[in-house]
This record gives C-alpha cells, sequence and structure tokens, in this order.
C-alpha cells in the first residue's frame, strides 16, 4: 500500500510539471486588474481552483529533506534550481508549482520572506503586489 501511495504522488508530481504556472496567472491577473489603485493584493485563497488550507513556499536550492521535513509529507521528486511552492491539504500534497531557475524572466512572480522557507494558512494568504525595476512581481505576505 504505501508503495502505491507513493507511486501515485510521483505521477502527480510528473504530471504537473508541464501545468501552466496558476500562481503567476493569477498575480499577473490580479494586477493588470488593480492597475489604478495604489495597493495592489491577491487572495490566493479566493483565487485558485483546487482545495488547499497550507501554502509552503521553498527558494532555490531547499533540500527534499527540509521539504518533508516541513511540509510533513513525503517529496518523492526533488527539484534542483528551482523555487518550489507546495499546497496541502488534510495532510496530503494537492498542488505544486516548480519554476527552473533558467526558465525566469521578466513578468515572473517571486514570493519574498525572510529565513529559508514560508508557511501561510489558506485563512491568511493575502499578498501584497508590487512590481520591481526589474519587471518581477514581487509578493508580500501581511506577516513581513
Amino acid at each position: 500500500m504505501k508503495k502505491i501511495v507513493i507511486l501515485l504522488n510521483i505521477m502527480f508530481l510528473f504530471c504537473c510539471v508541464g501545468c501552466k504556472n496558476k500562481i503567476e496567472d493569477v498575480v499577473r491577473e490580479q494586477y493588470r486588474l488593480q492597475k489604478d489603485s495604489t495597493q495592489k493584493v491577491v487572495d490566493l485563497s479566493k483565487e485558485l481552483n483546487f482545495e488547499w488550507d497550507t501554502l509552503y513556499v521553498f527558494g532555490m536550492g531547499q533540500s527534499a529533506e527540509t521539504m518533508e521535513k516541513v511540509v510533513n509529507a513525503p517529496i518523492p521528486y526533488a527539484f534542483d534550481l528551482t523555487d518550489v511552492v507546495i499546497f496541502k491539504k488534510d495532510g496530503r500534497i494537492t498542488h505544486y508549482e516548480a519554476t527552473p531557475i533558467e526558465d525566469r524572466g521578466e513578468d515572473d512572480v517571486w514570493f519574498h520572506y525572510e529565513g529559508d522557507y514560508l508557511v501561510v494558512p489558506k485563512e491568511s494568504a493575502r499578498f501584497f503586489i508590487r512590481k520591481n525595476e526589474l519587471g518581477y512581481y514581487m509578493l508580500y505576505h501581511n506577516s513581513y
């Protein structure tokens, strides 16, 4: 049974590799819709259309062991040179997004946080959006 669960997790993760980066689409759209506002905000709890209760953001270079410890769930795929965003619901990973660093460019979305990772419960997943001088959309959580 354990092997089946691990296999299903691996299949889920590999299937999502080609998925559209949902967070980036949502952030860009909210920024565009709020173009005349001085304080642009995106509430991911209202904008994402999949089930989740906790959001985890890991910067480039975090080990699978660190992610597993923080997320408290198996990470069957090691992410190298990527930023990783993991969504979890009821103890299991329901969605993830990983953007390889070489695929980064103008109009990309970056989470701003201190430390090695960011953990945000769904009920407080409200982020301020600022576009920096390089053209990146920066997401700032209200806890910083």
